[in-house]
């Protein structure tokens, strides 16, 4: 599926699917950028201020390595069902799985 037939499928869901790669880029590069902080803090001795922006690059890279699985399955969901709304879809499909296996 192509970029031009996304947005012919679902305008608004072609844009989530865009920002949420737009913001796994981002904060891939934003947490590199966070290293040079606690780099500056350990070399100038306050280890606190260390530990904080370490905990910072982690909590990011955390978010990181999440958006790249649920942008993906959104897609691939996208490009599934066509012009049907896949995100209201994949509610319903996980919903009425957790319903199955309540009952059994």
């Amino acid at each position: 599926m192509s970029l031009k037939e996304l947005f012919k499928s679902n305008v608004f869901q072609a844009c989530i699917i865009i920002l949420l790669y737009v913001l796994y880029a981002l904060s891939g590069s934003f947490s590199e950028y966070l290293f040079k902080y606690s780099l500056n803090s350990i070399t100038a001795g306050n280890f606190n201020t260390y530990v904080y922006w370490q905990i910072m690059q982690f909590v990011l890279a955390l978010v990181t390595s999440l958006l790249l699985p649920i942008t993906t399955v959104v897609l691939t969901i996208c490009i599934k069902f066509g012009k049907k709304s896949c995100i209201i879809t994949m509610i319903k499909k996980v919903m009425k799985k957790s319903l199955v296996c309540r009952t059994d």
